[in-house]
Order: C-alpha cells, then sequence, then structure tokens
C-alpha cells in the first residue's frame, strides 16, 4: 500500500509544468498579437498620412493650373496608383499648354482670316449682292472676294475660290490665291484680260503645290454693261435664273483647277447682260453636298427650288433663305464642308446693269 500523491507526483509536476508553459505562451502570443496590431495600426496610419499629403499635393497642382500655371509639377515619387497619376499629371500639363497655345493660334489666324473677307459688298448701279462663307473649322479654305479692276465702267468683278482640305493648310493657301488675284488683277484690264489674270495666278499657284495636294479651284466673273464674262478654274458652273422665263442656264465651259496644270491658258467666256430680276448664284460644292441625318445629301436641284422661291427678294434675302433651306435640311448634322454662297441679282428698280 503506498500513498496516491507519491504515486501520482511526478504526473502532477509534469502537469504543472505544462501548464505553467501553455500560460506564459499564450501571454507572449497576447503581447505579439498587440505588438503586431499596434504596428499594423500605425503603418496604416503613416501610409494614410502620406497617401492624403500626395492626394493634396495633386489637388493643390490641378488648383494652379486651373489658373493657368503651367509650371507646376508634382514630386511623388511612390510607385502606387497615387504615384502613376502625378506622372501622368507631369506628363500632361506641357501637353496641355502646347495644345492652348494652338488654340490660340488657330483662333487669331480665323480672325485674320475673316477679315480677308469682303467686310460688305460693292455699291454698283443696277447690281444687288450678297455674300458668306460657313467654314467648319476655325480656319477654312473657301472664299469670295471683289477684286478691283472695272468699277470705273459700271462694272463688278467677283470671285468664289475653294481649297481642297480642311484647316490650317488651307486657309494659308486661300490667303496667297487672294493675295495673287488682287495683285494680279490691279496690274490688267479686267474688261479685256479675265482669262489672262487666271492663267498668272495659276502659275504662280502652281508654284506653291507642286510637292503639296492641294489645289485650287475658282470662278471669277465680271459684269458690266457689255454682259458677262467668267472664267471657270475647274469650279461648278455659275447658275443663273431668269423668273420671267422660270428658266436656269449654267455659265459652263472652262479649264481645270488651279495648280494642276501651270502652263495652262484659261480663256474668258461671254453672255449677255443681266436683264431685270435675272439672279446669279455662285457657290462652293460644300453647299449641295451638305448632308442630314440619314445621310442623304443637299443636292443642286434642291438649291435651284430654294432660288427659285426668293427670286422676288432682293440679294440678302436670297442669300438668307438659301442658308435656312440648307439649315432646316440638315438638322442636327455638322457641315462637313466650308460652304460659300454668292448671290448677284439685277435690281428691277434701277434696269439692267449699265
Amino acid at each position: 500500500i503506498v500513498p496516491l500523491s507519491d504515486v501520482v507526483a511526478s504526473a502532477q509536476e509534469a502537469e504543472d509544468y505544462v501548464i505553467a508553459q501553455v500560460e506564459q505562451q499564450l501571454r507572449q502570443s497576447h503581447l505579439l498579437v498587440g505588438a503586431v496590431l499596434l504596428l499594423i495600426v500605425l503603418a496604416s496610419l503613416w501610409g494614410a498620412g502620406r497617401m492624403t499629403r500626395d492626394i493634396g499635393k495633386l489637388a493643390a497642382a490641378y488648383r494652379r493650373l486651373a489658373q493657368g500655371d503651367f509650371r507646376v509639377r508634382v514630386d511623388i515619387p511612390t510607385r502606387d496608383e497615387v504615384g502613376e497619376l502625378g506622372r501622368v499629371f507631369n506628363e500632361t500639363v506641357p501637353a496641355l499648354e502646347e495644345r492652348l497655345k494652338i488654340k490660340r493660334t488657330l483662333s487669331l489666324a480665323s480672325e485674320i482670316q475673316r477679315n480677308l473677307l469682303p467686310a460688305g459688298p460693292p455699291h454698283i448701279a443696277g447690281l444687288d449682292v450678297a455674300a458668306v462663307s460657313l467654314f467648319t473649322d476655325e480656319t477654312g479654305g473657301d472664299f469670295y472676294d471683289y477684286p478691283p479692276g472695272c468699277e470705273a465702267q459700271g462694272g463688278l468683278t467677283v470671285v468664289v475660290g475653294d481649297v481642297s482640305g480642311h484647316g490650317l493648310p488651307a486657309a494659308l493657301l486661300m490667303a496667297g490665291t487672294r493675295a495673287m488675284l488682287r495683285a494680279t488683277a490691279c496690274s490688267c484690264d479686267l474688261n479685256d484680260a479675265l482669262g489672262r489674270v487666271v492663267s498668272q495666278v495659276n502659275t504662280l499657284i502652281s508654284c506653291d503645290v507642286a510637292e503639296s495636294a492641294h489645289l485650287v479651284t475658282l470662278f471669277m466673273l465680271t459684269v458690266d454693261r457689255t454682259g458677262l464674262k467668267w472664267v471657270r478654274a475647274g469650279h461648278d458652273p455659275g447658275l443663273l435664273y431668269d423668273p420671267t422665263t422660270n428658266a436656269f442656264e449654267e455659265l459652263d465651259s472652262g479649264g481645270p483647277a488651279l495648280g494642276l496644270l501651270p502652263d495652262h491658258a484659261y480663256r474668258s467666256e461671254r453672255r449677255a447682260p443681266l436683264t431685270p430680276g435675272q439672279v446669279l448664284c455662285l457657290c462652293t460644292d460644300g453647299l449641295w453636298e451638305a448632308r442630314d441625318e440619314s445621310g442623304s445629301v443637299y443636292g443642286k436641284n434642291r438649291l435651284r427650288r430654294a432660288l427659285k422661291r426668293g427670286a422676288h427678294r432682293d440679294a440678302t434675302a436670297i442669300r438668307d433663305a438659301i442658308l435656312a433651306d440648307l439649315h432646316e435640311f440638315r438638322g442636327k448634322q455638322p457641315l462637313d464642308d466650308d460652304v460659300t454662297l454668292l448671290i448677284i441679282k439685277a435690281d428691277p428698280a434701277q434696269g439692267a446693269t449699265g
């Protein structure tokens, strides 16, 4: 017979040791977990603070950019998403500054080009004149002008031109063509040398467009007491409407577009003078090639109908009626090409020209 305490003494000591070790491990684990959680909290606060500071840098930079400071940059060296935003911001600012410079340049070019168009029609006895040019971009390639040359004889000279293409290159060529026409017209008698004027301008333009794909179509016309004289260089024919006979006539014939054949000799065509009430319409292809929302084109037949409906009104009213009809046809569809429209009406109140 042995006392129970003596039998289980070793086991009890082992149990007490194990329990003590487990309790010690638990205390250490609690301390470790607490330390880890504390480190996580501190790291989160530090990371959040750093991210907040970086976002604050971006917000401040955007505010400076909104005020027009294009020198602003942000320094965010991290490789996370906020750092990527900073790098994109630094790349965007100079590109945006360059775009704004181009925009300002185009606005100035548009203002200059519009100032090249006549401020108003010339006052010629027996003639009522109205014209307009609509550009699809800030600048365009269409133009119209009234070159000097035959006003002293009671006549009128008009030009309608269309440079291929759009935008600034077309506008530059348009300005050059206008200047060449005016300079050449001033040195010639337009009553006798209309074809020679266009031929000389064609030679000059051919030198400028030899290395490019740009061409210029042109319709140049003089109206005086002897009749109509015109040169058509690749341009669509002029459209003449006589309300007394309800008939249309096209001022056709002509040569190629300017810049295509440098040595081409253009010849003028002739017709009898305008009679009171007759309406002459010159325009660029952007008008009848305009499309509506379904893709249908405006067309020359609709132009003729609009011209016929307004033929009893003055030139400005005829021009505005055609533009209103074009706007109604297009709906919300924007213009695909520049539009120039010039109307000449033989004023019934003053009789035929001359």
